[in-house]
């Protein structure tokens, strides 16, 4: 009896383990872990609906040529939200997608909604304060809305790069590596709506 029920409690642990493992590969993807209750911080007004596209060996392989080094495999799950306006609410229709980057305060989750290859809204989801502003300002990301793959992303080395066209990326004061990986985020999720076509 003490035989069945051990074998009965073995069998039971295998299955929950597996379904866990299961569960975990299921939820995993790029942009990570988004909500509902992220993409309403961009699009609180708007139907939303959760949607999720498997790449292709082909599709990660135009991905990473299109971004320039690899950011995808065959494999991986790309998931976003779809933002559709209700009937009487103004607002254009979106894709929002979660991010995650790096800066000099730790890890960030940028929300990044696009509309026809273009950025139209961002938001730093767990933006740090520092006297009493984000460490991220809101200027710098300003930068980004209405920005596409045509557009330039170089960042400005001096004064003189911020008066050439095409207008270069301003950086953060003092905050370089932030720079650098939340526009190397930015254009993530364009690289996809460009390779996907997102509608």
């Amino acid at each position: 009896m003490k035989q069945i029920v051990m074998l009965s409690a073995v069998l039971i642990l295998t299955i929950i383990v597996s379904g866990c493992a299961g569960i975990g590969k299921l939820f995993y993807h790029e942009p990570h872990e988004i909500t509902v209750w992220d993409a309403k911080k961009i699009h609180p007004f708007s139907k939303l609906s959760d949607r999720h596209k498997r790449l292709t060996a082909q599709q990660s392989q135009l991905i990473n040529k299109i971004y320039g080094q690899q950011i995808n495999h065959g494999g991986d799950l790309i998931a976003y939200y779809e933002a559709r306006k209700r009937k009487g609410i103004s607002g254009e229709p979106g894709n929002i997608f979660l991010v995650r980057a790096s800066g000099e305060f730790g890890p960030l989750d940028i929300l990044v909604c696009t509309t026809d290859k273009h950025v139209d809204e961002i938001l730093i989801k767990n933006s740090l304060v520092r006297n009493g502003k984000p460490a991220i300002p809101d200027e710098f990301l300003r930068q980004f809305i209405g920005r596409s793959l045509r557009d330039s992303w170089e960042v400005a080395k001096d004064q003189s790069d911020l008066v050439t066209l095409p207008s270069k990326i301003r950086p953060t004061a003092d905050h370089p590596m932030a720079t650098s990986e939340v526009l190397g985020a930015i254009r993530k999720v364009l690289v996809w709506a460009e390779a996907l076509q997102f509608e």
